[in-house]
C-alpha cells in the first residue's frame, strides 16, 4: 500500500472498536506497523471467530505491546460507549464489526434477528455517534462491512442488512461531520478461520482474482481509508470481484 505522500500515522491514535476479530486485529497490527498507536476495545470473549485464535494473538505477545494496547468496552452499552469517547484522546476510529450467521428472514426468530442487528449496527453507531464528536479535520471514521450489504446471502440475512445500515450512516456521517472523512470497507469472502486448502481453492476459483481474500488484505484497504486525505463518503470493495460474478 502506498500513502498519499507525507501522509503517515507516527504519533496518531486509533480506536478499533469490536476489534477482537481476525480482520479487527489484523488492523489493529497494519496501523502499529505505519507507526500508529492502538486501542483495541470489546471483549475477546465476544469475538463471533475461532476463539482459540484470538486469545493466541492478545496473549502469546504476537501483538506490538508498545504500540497496541487493549480495554474492555461493552459496546452494547451506549452510556458506557459515551463515557469511553468522552475520556479518551484519539485520532481515527475504525468499527471494526462482525459477520454472524443466522439464516433468512423468515427461518430466524425475531429475537435472534434483532440481537444480530443489534450487534452490527448499533455497537458501531454508538462509537460513531460519540466518537466523532471528538474528531476533527484530519481525522477520519472508517467501518468495516460486507458484501452482504448488496448481495444477499441466505445464512447472513441479518449481517447483511445491519451492513447496508452502516453503509448508509456512513453517507450521511460523511456529510453531517465533514472535513471528519468517514468511509466503509465492504470485505467479501475472507479466510478468517484457517480453511482447509481444497476448500480456500473451491472459493478461489470461483472469484474473478482467483484467491480467497485475507484479513491483511482488509486491513490494508483499512490504511487506504485511514491515510487517503481526499476519500469520503465511500464504500470501499475488497472482495476479488465477488460482486462482479
Amino acid at each position: 500500500m502506498h500513502a498519499a505522500v507525507g501522509t503517515t500515522l507516527t504519533d496518531e491514535r486509533v480506536v478499533v472498536t469490536d476489534g477482537y476479530s481476525s480482520v479487527g486485529l489484523a488492523t489493529a497490527r497494519a496501523i502499529a506497523d505505519q507507526g500508529g498507536e492502538v486501542l483495541i476495545t470489546g471483549r475477546p470473549d465476544e469475538s463471533p471467530e475461532e476463539l482459540s485464535s484470538t486469545r493466541e494473538d492478545t496473549e502469546s505477545g504476537s501483538l506490538d505491546r508498545t504500540r497496541i494496547d487493549e480495554q474492555t468496552l461493552e459496546s452494547t452499552d451506549e452510556a458506557a460507549v459515551k463515557a469511553f469517547f468522552d475520556e479518551t484522546e484519539f485520532d481515527h476510529l475504525v468499527c471494526a464489526g462482525s459477520a454472524r450467521p443466522t439464516g433468512g428472514v423468515t427461518e430466524t426468530d425475531t429475537e435472534t434477528f434483532r440481537a444480530i442487528i443489534d450487534s452490527v449496527f448499533w455497537r458501531s453507531y454508538y462509537a460513531a455517534k460519540h466518537g466523532v464528536e471528538r474528531l476533527g479535520k484530519g481525522s477520519s471514521v472508517t467501518f468495516i462491512t460486507g458484501t452482504t450489504a448488496e448481495r444477499p446471502a441466505v445464512q447472513f440475512a441479518a449481517t447483511g442488512i445491519g451492513n447496508a445500515a452502516l453503509e448508509t450512516l456512513m453517507k450521511y456521517l460523511a456529510v453531517e461531520t465533514g472535513p471528519v472523512r468517514v468511509n466503509a470497507v465492504s470485505p467479501g469472502r475472507v479466510d478468517t478461520i484457517g480453511l482447509a486448502d481444497d476448500t480456500r481453492q473451491t472459493v478461489a476459483r470461483a472469484l474473478p482474482a482467483d484467491r480467497i481474500g485475507e484479513p491483511e488484505d482488509v486491513a490494508d484497504t483499512v490504511l487506504f481509508a485511514v491515510l487517503n486525505p481526499h476519500t469520503t463518503g465511500t464504500v470501499i470493495r475488497v472482495d476479488g470481484g465477488d460482486l462482479l460474478v
